[in-house]
């Protein structure tokens, strides 16, 4: 289960950078995700080669998580 809550500003990714079932569902939107792009090297998250959300270019931090500016998070 993707640990996403819909907000009134779109779709919030609201799972943790430390918490494996979190990186795992990233990871997984990100496998799918058209427009995914990775990031510069010290803005990563995680230590991978797989696409992750957290490693995303198109990823905005908000106060619970993070956003997609690409539309790639569906809830």
């Amino acid at each position: 289960m993707t640990p996403l809550r819909d907000t009134d500003a779109g779709p919030v990714f609201v799972g943790s950078v430390d918490v494996e079932p979190d990186v795992a569902a990233a990871s997984a939107v990100a496998a799918g995700c058209p427009s995914f792009s990775l990031d510069e090297d010290d803005e990563c998250y995680i230590e991978r080669d797989a696409p992750n959300c957290f490693n995303c270019r198109g990823r905005r931090w908000v106060p619970d998580g993070f956003t997609c500016l690409r539309g790639g998070l569906r809830p």
